[in-house]
């Protein structure tokens, strides 16, 4: 346990030595993504202008992801995102609101993999609905043989 305390100590001391070196807060993420995350940013005292996230997930909340995003990029100037390992689904969808995303030797994005509860969450009814009505002016549309 004193090896934990230590090495946690040792983390700490060293973060907060490149944070005063960059000027900016650093916020390190190694796990899965989920809305209590968010409450990491918010309630953050004394904010630096900019921020760099160490980022290392499987995934989680792509809402939670997503909003967190969001977040970072209204609470902050400058959103730093660096992948040193994998980041995964909702993890890559906070990257794809960096202003910067640096990526390691080793990172690697995943694909987005939002789970839907029901298909009516994607609109299929509505979607069969315009489909009838524009599958017909499409066609037309792009039917017609153009010349330049």
């Amino acid at each position: 346990m004193i090896d934990r305390v230590s090495r946690k100590e040792q983390v700490a001391a060293l973060a907060a030595e490149i944070s005063a070196e960059l000027k900016s807060d650093i916020l390190l993420i190694n796990s899965g993504i989920d809305r209590e995350m968010i409450r990491l940013v918010t309630e953050r005292q004394n904010r630096q202008q900019d921020i760099l996230v160490i980022l290392t997930t499987e995934g989680g909340s792509a809402d939670a992801a997503f909003r967190m995003a969001r977040c970072l990029q209204s609470c902050y100037r400058r959103f730093t995102c660096v992948i040193p390992g994998w980041c995964k689904s909702a993890g890559t969808l906070i990257c794809i609101g960096a202003h910067n995303l640096l990526i390691g030797d080793l990172g690697e994005l995943g694909p987005l993999d939002v789970q839907l509860a029901k298909p009516d969450e994607l609109g299929l009814r509505r979607l069969r609905n315009y489909r009838r009505v524009l599958q017909p002016a499409c066609y037309h549309r792009f039917s017609v043989k153009w010349t330049p």
